[in-house]
């Protein structure tokens, strides 16, 4: 499974907003909506 499709495909579906910080792994951060420190 391509995870990053199917995280893709929940963000859309579902009311959510991924925010994503620095200290997180790159796999998270790049698929936040929101970032910052």
């Amino acid at each position: 499974m391509d995870y990053k499709a199917e995280i893709e495909r929940l963000k859309r579906e579902l009311p959510v907003t991924v925010v994503g910080h620095y200290y997180q792994r790159d796999e998270v951060f790049e698929m936040a909506d929101i970032t910052g420190d």
